[in-house]
């Protein structure tokens, strides 16, 4: 009985998940709150730029871009689909929110590709950032490399 009272008093025990990340996030911005502001700024300037890039034309003339684009890489069908949907977003009045996204979207590929690719390259010709990098990159994708 004394085993059965132990392992159900384990299972119902709450492990303090969110104390520890608390702690850990209180950790990061005590100990690195300068260097993570800056970073902040610096994104945010970058999606701010984006934002005004594509928040310049009309949202007309912006569907239209985008029409003719898809117009000429996948033809008319295509096109009518983009007109279409991006005509929907301005009319619900998403168009912001959407500029907003876009932009971030941009700003996450760009900076994905501009930190991916030196490293890439570097791990290519240098057995040891392969040896440290592989691990990180491994946990870090969503499907396990076995299942590749």
């Amino acid at each position: 009985m004394i085993i059965i009272n132990n392992i159900i008093e384990l299972l119902t025990t709450k492990i303090p998940l969110g104390n520890w990340v608390e702690n850990f996030i209180n950790f990061l911005i005590n100990n690195f709150g300068g260097p993570l502001n800056a970073f902040s700024s610096l994104i945010e300037s970058i999606v701010g730029g984006v934002e005004t890039v594509l928040a310049f034309p009309h949202p007309l003339v912006f569907i239209a871009i985008f029409a003719a684009i898809a117009w000429k890489l996948k033809g008319k069908r295509m096109a009518l689909f983009v007109t279409l949907g991006l005509s929907l977003v301005l009319n619900i009045e998403m168009w912001d929110p959407l500029i907003i996204t876009l932009a971030s979207i941009i700003t996450s590929v760009l900076i994905a590709l501009i930190i991916g690719i030196p490293v890439g390259i570097i791990k290519a010709h240098n057995r040891v950032v392969d040896l440290i990098t592989r691990p990180i990159l491994d946990f870090m994708q969503t499907i396990p490399p076995s299942l590749n």
